[in-house]
């Protein structure tokens, strides 16, 4: 090799080397927690990345089952179906948004169209703060909800709604963002008092926003949930009945602590969530294509 492939070798590699951990260092420092629900087996939906594994509740397991609890085809690979009142996924209480931005996606398909919670931590009903995602024939409702206002004494709380009709066995993608201290901060915020402890709270479906169906106007403080994260039920004595918890399958959810962008909610949606591994992989074969080419056009 001459001086001039040599150099264009070390800078292909040296800038495939940059991408690379770059790339991968940002997407670890954002993907928190990461349940594909791909299990064919067992009672444990792993955690890929973070370690906070999902305990499958009520006797509800991976394995099929004609009753309809199980592994089906998913989104992305496999799906968990099911859920009652006693069957649920319970991730423990962790992973709370307290004061840093964070962001939550997942997919869901409705069974039947009851009202009931897909995705929650806390109930939001006796304990604050709390976030979730509710389905229904109707719409999707989307709610939040911080520590009080200093002088207020009441939890503040924002709510988004579709207002639109919802298919049964369609795949819904959902997803719940909570920038903190926004760069710009809402003028209605705070009631006068200190703004910089502000959330701008944002929900997507399909990758578009939630029209607004306010409760307050303003959601400031720390978001420190006392509660489990739970998927296919809210948490809470007296709020576990028929009428809470959701009937159908769930996929391919993850936990930022980034406020994603829509582009980024969007990109998900498509491309199912990026952990670092599947970067790493991607951009491996891009540079080497890239070597490949550059070799086939100097034997030309």
């Amino acid at each position: 090799m001459n001086r001039t492939k040599s150099f264009y070798a070390t800078v292909t590699a040296s800038v495939t080397i940059v991408l690379i951990l770059g790339l991968t260092n940002n997407n670890s420092a954002g993907l928190l927690s990461h349940w594909t629900f791909d299990e064919t087996t067992g009672s444990t939906a792993a955690d890929s990345v973070g370690g906070n594994d999902g305990a499958l509740q009520g006797g509800m397991t991976f394995d099929a089952d004609p009753n309809g609890f199980g592994t089906v085809p998913g989104k992305f690979g496999g799906a968990l179906r099911g859920f009652s009142a006693t069957e649920y996924v319970d991730v423990g209480n962790v992973l709370n948004p307290g004061t840093s931005d964070y962001s939550f996606t997942g997919w869901f398909k409705a069974a039947s169209q009851r009202s009931g919670f897909v995705f929650s931590k806390g109930n939001g009903v006796t304990s604050y703060p709390a976030w979730s995602a509710i389905y229904s024939s109707s719409k999707w409702d989307a709610r939040a909800s911080a520590n009080d206002i200093p002088g207020e004494g009441t939890a503040e709380r924002k709510r988004f709604r579709t207002n639109v009709a919802n298919s049964l066995d369609t795949w819904y993608h959902v997803a719940l963002v909570f920038d903190k201290d926004p760069a710009t901060p809402d003028p209605d915020c705070c009631d006068g008092n200190d703004a910089t402890n502000e959330w701008n709270f944002t929900a997507y479906l399909d990758g578009n926003p939630f029209p607004v169906k306010n409760i307050n106007e303003e959601m400031s403080g720390a978001i420190t949930i006392n509660d489990s994260i739970h998927f296919g039920r809210r948490v809470g004595t007296g709020f576990v009945g028929s009428a809470h918890h959701a009937d159908g399958t769930i996929d391919d959810v993850g936990i930022f602590d980034v406020a994603l962008t829509q582009t980024q909610v969007q990109n998900i949606m498509a491309n199912g969530v990026p952990e670092p591994s599947t970067i790493v992989i991607v951009l491996m074969g891009l540079a080497g294509s890239a070597l490949v080419f550059r070799r086939y056009r100097r034997s030309k």
